[in-house]
């Protein structure tokens, strides 16, 4: 199962922590964070950052945020994009 974080619609603001203790939970392979703040997704992937744990992000726009972090890569509404590791 993934955890889809997308504040913006549904007004839940998770902090890096946060995510990183969903990160702790079995059978959540990893998230889809549709946010559009590099600081943020930067925080939010190191914090949870672990061997099964996936972040991957989105839109389009920020799959420069997600090579540049060491993110697996973005769904986006147009294509997904998958970055080589």
């Amino acid at each position: 199962m993934f955890f889809y974080h997308f504040p913006e619609v549904t007004g839940l603001k998770l902090t890096p922590r946060e995510l990183a203790s969903i990160a702790e939970i079995d059978g959540v392979v990893g998230a889809k964070l549709t946010i559009v703040n590099r600081p943020y997704l930067q925080a939010a992937i190191k914090a949870t950052r672990r061997s099964a744990w996936k972040v991957f992000v989105g839109p389009r726009s920020c799959s420069r945020i997600a090579w540049i972090s060491a993110a697996p890569g973005c769904f986006a509404r147009s294509r997904s994009l998958a970055l080589p590791t």
